[in-house]
């Protein structure tokens, strides 16, 4: 092995062991960020192992849950149609137990819930201020 070849091996190892800090500061910063009713949200919220390409390095931070997506973005008048929320049985009802009330509640249609924006929208900040403090 050349000179060459093990300063980019240990470039390249450098470059992993930032990657998987910054990633894993970064699940727990958006972990902190989310829900907390029931924390299937937060336990949701995963990384990928990274994957050398060339020069780059890519991996994935996700969340999981069936509900992820609808946390973040919103729902009904709130989310991305943008209309709200109406039984799929024409004249039916949607029924649901509503915690705010403390009861079932039987509706026509609901405005749906604000997105909480905490995964999405602050990404970006929350990647460079975790690999910033891997430096």
């Amino acid at each position: 092995m050349t000179a060459l070849d093990q300063m980019r091996q240990h470039v390249e190892e450098r470059a992993l062991l930032l990657w998987r800090h910054a990633a894993d500061e970064t699940v727990e910063r958006t972990k902190a960020k989310t829900s907390r009713r029931t924390g299937a949200l937060a336990e949701s919220i995963s990384r990928t192992e990274p994957a050398v390409g060339g020069t780059l390095i890519v991996g994935q931070i996700r969340a999981d849950s069936d509900y992820a997506l609808y946390q973040d973005e919103g729902t009904g008048i709130y989310g991305p149609a943008g209309r709200p929320i109406t039984p799929k049985k024409e004249g039916g009802f949607l029924v649901f137990y509503w915690p705010a009330v403390g009861q079932t509640v039987w509706a026509r249609q609901v405005r749906g819930a604000e997105g909480r924006k905490f995964f999405h929208l602050p990404m970006p900040d929350r990647w460079a201020e975790s690999l910033a403090s891997a430096l």
